[in-house]
């Protein structure tokens, strides 16, 4: 199976880079396009990546319009949860 330019873009994004950008923000919830911003890459790449780390339960994901979904990081820089974390099971789920 042939790797694509996507493909390719989307496994040189790191964790550290996405979860950086969410300790940039002055509040841990941002947008596709507004990681893609942050980290020099496509929104559809910034999606993928993002998804991934909602299914790994490091980021929860809420849709907030008809179209529009902000991310929101559940855990801190050195590994304790942020204010929104103990959210998760109750406002942040589905």
């Amino acid at each position: 199976m042939e790797e694509t330019a996507e493909s390719s873009q989307i496994r040189q994004i790191t964790t550290e880079q996405i979860l950086d950008s969410f300790e940039a923000a002055p509040v841990p919830v941002l947008t596709a396009p507004e990681v893609a911003d942050a980290i020099d890459c496509s929104s559809v790449t910034a999606r993928k990546r993002l998804e991934e780390l909602v299914d790994a339960d490091r980021l929860a994901r809420k849709e907030v319009g008809a179209r529009a979904v902000v991310y929101i990081r559940l855990e801190a820089e050195g590994g304790r949860l942020s204010g929104y974390g103990e959210w998760k099971n109750s406002l942040w789920d589905e």
